[in-house]
Order: C-alpha cells, then sequence, then structure tokens
C-alpha cells in the first residue's frame, strides 16, 4: 500500500509545472530620469537588445540597453534616432527601424550604419541577410533583396481595398520560410471625443467601440506572391506570432471604451479557424509568445477598477498549455507598466521589458 500511495504521489509531483518566476535583469533606477522600453529582442542566445526612450528633467532622447553576456551585465547606449522596433537575424546581424529609415548592425546593436531612408515604417523581417520585408504606413508593405538598402512595394493579389491615409500594416511574421502573414488595419474617421473618458466617466455609456476593417495579406511561397484578406473587426490585431507548423496566436486590443482591454485568439490554419482562448477585465494583455517549452504565453498589466486608467499597473504574466487552465508566474513586486513586451531566445530562455524601464528574466 505504501508502494502505490508513493507511486500516486510521485505521479501527481511530477504532473504539477514547474514553478518558475520573472526576476529582475535590469531596472532603470536614477534620480530626476525615467526610461520607457517599447521593444525587446534576441540576437542568438547572448545578445538581448531593447529599444526605449530616456527622459532626464527637461531632456527626451532615444536609448538602447543591451547585454552581450546573457543578461548579467548591461549597456546603455544613446541613439541617434528615434527607433520604433528592432530585429535580429542571428548573434550580431540585426536591423533597426528609425523614424527616419532602417538602420543595420553587425555587432548586437553596438553600432549602426543607414542601409535606407525609407520613411514612415514600423517593423522588418528579414529570412536571410538579403531577403526581408518591412511593414508601416501610409498602408505599406514592402520587400527587399538587398539587406534593406531598396525597397518594392508588395503587390498582392486581391489587394484590400482601403484609404491608405488610414490605413496601416503594423505586423509581420513568418512561421517557415514560406509561410507568413502581414497583419494591419483600416480605421475610419470618427468625431473624437472632448475628453478622455477617465476625465469624463459619465460619458462612457454613450461611447462605443468602433468597428475597424483589418487588413491581411499572405504567402506560402516565401514572399513571391502575396494574397490579401479583410475583415471587419471590434478592436486592432497588435500581434501575430506563428509556430513553424502556421498555427499561432493573435492578439486584438480594444480601447476604453470596450468591456474587455484585450482578447487573444487561436489560429489553425490547417482547420481554417480562430477562436477565442483568452480575455479578462482586470487583464490588459499587450503581448503574447509561443515559448520554445511549449507553453503559451501572455503578458499585460492588472487594470485598475472598469474605467481604465493611463497610470501603471501590476505586471501579470499568465502561461497555459492546453489554452484552457491559465497559470500566473510570480513577478517581481516592484514590477508594474502600461505595457509589457516580451522575447524569446533561440534556447528557450524569456524576457520581458516595461514601459517603465525594467528587463525581467524568467528563471
Amino acid at each position: 500500500m505504501r508502494f502505490l500511495v508513493s507511486l500516486v504521489l510521485t505521479g501527481l509531483i511530477a504532473a504539477q509545472p514547474k514553478l518558475l518566476s520573472w526576476k529582475v535583469a535590469y531596472f532603470h533606477d536614477e534620480d530626476f530620469s525615467l526610461l520607457s522600453f517599447h521593444d525587446i529582442q534576441f540576437g542568438g542566445s547572448d545578445c538581448i537588445f531593447a529599444l526605449g526612450t530616456q527622459v532626464t528633467k527637461s531632456k527626451v532622447k532615444p536609448v538602447s540597453v543591451r547585454s552581450i553576456d546573457r543578461g548579467k551585465t548591461w549597456i546603455l547606449t544613446a541613439l541617434k534616432d528615434q527607433a520604433r522596433s528592432a530585429f535580429f537575424l542571428s548573434a550580431r546581424l540585426g536591423w533597426m527601424v528609425t523614424e527616419d529609415g532602417v538602420e543595420r548592425s553587425n555587432d548586437c546593436g553596438a553600432t549602426w550604419e543607414r542601409a535606407s531612408k525609407e520613411k514612415g515604417l514600423l517593423r522588418v523581417s528579414f529570412r536571410d541577410e538579403a531577403l526581408g520585408w518591412a511593414v508601416g504606413s501610409p498602408k505599406k508593405a514592402l520587400a527587399t533583396r538587398d539587406g534593406g538598402k531598396t525597397w518594392t512595394a508588395i503587390k498582392p493579389n486581391s489587394d484590400p481595398k482601403s484609404d491608405p491615409d488610414r490605413s496601416v500594416y503594423a505586423w509581420v511574421e513568418f512561421a517557415t520560410d514560406s509561410f507568413g502573414i502581414i497583419a494591419g488595419w483600416h480605421s475610419p474617421q470618427r468625431r473624437a471625443a472632448q475628453f478622455p473618458i477617465w476625465m469624463d466617466p459619465e460619458s462612457a455609456t454613450n461611447r462605443r467601440q468602433w468597428p475597424s476593417l483589418t487588413l491581411m495579406l499572405q504567402t506560402i511561397d516565401g514572399g513571391t506572391v502575396w494574397q490579401g484578406f479583410t475583415a471587419s473587426l471590434l478592436g486592432k490585431m497588435t500581434r501575430i506570432r506563428l509556430a513553424p507548423s502556421g498555427a499561432g496566436l493573435t492578439l486584438i486590443e480594444f480601447d476604453e471604451t470596450f468591456d474587455y482591454p484585450s482578447e487573444v485568439y487561436r489560429l489553425a490554419p490547417e482547420h481554417n479557424t480562430i477562436s477565442r482562448i483568452y480575455r479578462d477585465k482586470r487583464h490588459a494583455v499587450s503581448d503574447i509568445a509561443l515559448g520554445r517549452d511549449g507553453w503559451t504565453y501572455l503578458a499585460g498589466v492588472q487594470t485598475q477598477g472598469t474605467i481604465r486608467l493611463p497610470v501603471p499597473g501590476k505586471v501579470r504574466i499568465l502561461r497555459s498549455q492546453d489554452d484552457k487552465t491559465w497559470m500566473e508566474d510570480p513577478v517581481d513586486y516592484r514590477a508594474s507598466a502600461n505595457r509589457v513586451f516580451l522575447a524569446t531566445a533561440p534556447d528557450g530562455r524569456m524576457m520581458a521589458a516595461t514601459d517603465t524601464g525594467m528587463i525581467l528574466r524568467l528563471e
């Protein structure tokens, strides 16, 4: 009997997920200085690169914070131009999208050289040193075959019809060398409210979340041919994460007039289905990730009541293996933010950056 009980208890213990927590790897804690991160990327497993904006007294400057020793030490460097996002192909080779164009680095972001002066871009993705894609505004979807020096417009079949001046492609993601998705939205012009909802909460009942036209381009041949699609959705599709199988996740974010701040959906291209797997009125998800360990990760913040105020909330990061049962990982008690961003290394390690100057490591 003792032997049977021991086997049962051992099985129960083995079935429990490993207890992990998000600990501080970097924290900008200086007097009279604020730092807000808006992107974090891995270049290989040793190089970690985060983009942000530093405010010191009355001075505002774009900066990067990087590590070349797996996050043991960090280097804060001022950038010439305001950066929007970064993409790393390897441990050293990366591209950075700025307000004035695209820059390229061969040393984990220590130095940057101008690749092109293409403006209006938000994000890039590269397959190799030469072939890549870029998205931005107004309604920009571009391709390059020379490492980002020159860009040509993608001309999709069934080009989504929308006013370019109110349209943006904001995300590009490839699951394999063949299958990729570009996503964005068109926002019809609406009469702007006189005050934000947190200043005039009584008017909340008279406001509504208006549908926006979701714009999508899809390729199954590595970017030679793109097919366009549209869908009318509440909210904006701000993130897509794809696994090598083509399955993945998408994040829909809503404005403060909607009951829920965000919803996460599972994409199953093999069945041509999309199904909601998560939403919580008290959890504003701002990034999603498919971990190398088989877990799905959702990162965001605890909202402050029914009226979403523009103040930092407690960082919350959840994970699940079945899209049904969600486990919340412990996060350093000092971590609060408005938005949280995730990054996954090739070896499976994960990090998160906040718009309040903190980088967290899952361990």
